[in-house]
């Protein structure tokens, strides 16, 4: 049987949010060690795959589901449910992100968004698992979700 979300993980959900800083401290300032992430030219986004369906939250609470319906179709297809994911929902064109090709989406007609999902399909790129078969697992720390 399908694992559905858990209880405290029901979209939407707030999300931690990075801090930019200028320089990294050394290697041994930091407890547990440092953790760094590329700055993503996308949308960030949570990913919730449930047994019936799967939806795209942003970080303001927005569902984005609709404008990305190849994302979540991607995602159901290869992600189980019961999975939260947290990340940034991106384009590529050729070989760079394109952020306007995200906007585009988002004032794009009914009719007009199929075209640009087949043009220049979404990718979601995971930088932390929130849920996993059905269980919370933010109590896990960093290094054991990853």
């Amino acid at each position: 049987m399908a694992e559905s979300l858990p209880p405290a993980l029901h979209p939407p959900v707030a999300v931690a949010m990075a801090k930019l800083v200028k320089t990294f401290p050394g290697p041994n300032a930091l407890p547990g060690g440092l953790w760094a992430e590329p700055k993503w030219d996308g949308f960030r986004a949570a990913a919730f795959i449930d047994a019936d369906q799967v939806t795209l939250w942003s970080r303001q609470r927005k569902n984005l589901t609709k404008i990305l319906p190849d994302l979540a179709e991607a995602l159901a297809e290869q992600v189980p449910p019961g999975v939260v994911l947290d990340g940034e929902a991106v384009i590529w064109n050729g070989d760079r992100l394109d952020f306007e090709a995200l906007q585009q989406r988002m004032i794009a007609s009914r009719a007009a968004l199929p075209g640009l999902v087949n043009e220049l399909p979404a990718s979601f790129v995971a930088f932390d698992v929130l849920a996993v078969a059905g269980q919370d697992i933010r109590d896990v720390p960093f290094a054991g979700r990853r």
